[in-house]
């Protein structure tokens, strides 16, 4: 729409280059690249170095410094993970039952699809809990929103799809419930991230 001007743009930063990759963005990030000045330098985050990474990297980067943080696929040593084999009729129950905890103070749940999501959280709000939803369906605005609420802690419990396995920065997040596992190590890895932080313990 002409109504940013990139003519001057001296750096440019790519931020979870990987989950960009992802949600189908490469396309938009190269097309950025090309407009803005020759002579920038470019900064790429990734949590993930994976094929597509790399590709991305040889495409926008010119001798670039690679540093690394942490080994790949490697979790805070301050989360305490545990197992719960379940039969999936009693999956809820044994949610319900976790939530109702005292040492449950703020969750985030984690489902595979928006459409579990909304059904997760309105079975946890008639069960007479503070929780809220956020996925890609939802309006940015409403997802800016919840995610205040949560923060504020006029919810204490958020339901997600992987849209928010990554940039949710809320402190003091007590446990990370993976309802549907992730189909890769690295969803997990980024799920369980968001408890824990900061030196902080988490579940």
């Amino acid at each position: 729409r002409g109504t940013v001007r990139l003519d001057k743009i001296t750096t440019l930063i790519l931020d979870e280059a990987d989950r960009m990759l992802d949600m189908g963005f490469v396309d938009e990030v190269k097309e950025v690249a090309k407009i803005i000045p020759a002579a920038h330098q470019t900064i790429m985050f990734s949590a993930t170095m994976n094929k597509g990474v790399r590709g991305l990297a040889a495409t926008l980067l010119h001798n670039p410094e690679q540093i690394d943080i942490g080994k790949a696929n490697s979790v805070a040593v301050n989360v305490d993970h545990r197992v719960m084999r379940v039969k999936y009729p009693d999956k809820k129950p044994l949610l319900m039952h976790l939530l109702s905890r005292t040492d449950v103070a703020r969750v985030l749940i984690f489902t595979r699809t928006k459409a579990m999501a909304d059904t997760l959280t309105k079975d946890i709000s008639d069960a007479g809990f503070a929780a809220d939803a956020i996925h890609g369906d939802r309006e940015q605005s409403v997802r800016q929103k919840v995610l205040k609420d949560f923060r504020d802690g006029k919810v204490n419990i958020l339901v997600a799809t992987d849209v928010a396995a990554r940039g949710i920065d809320v402190p003091d997040i007590t446990h990370v419930i993976n309802f549907d596992m992730p189909v890769e190590a690295d969803g997990y890895v980024h799920r369980v991230g968001r408890t824990g932080r900061a030196g902080a313990k988490g579940t």
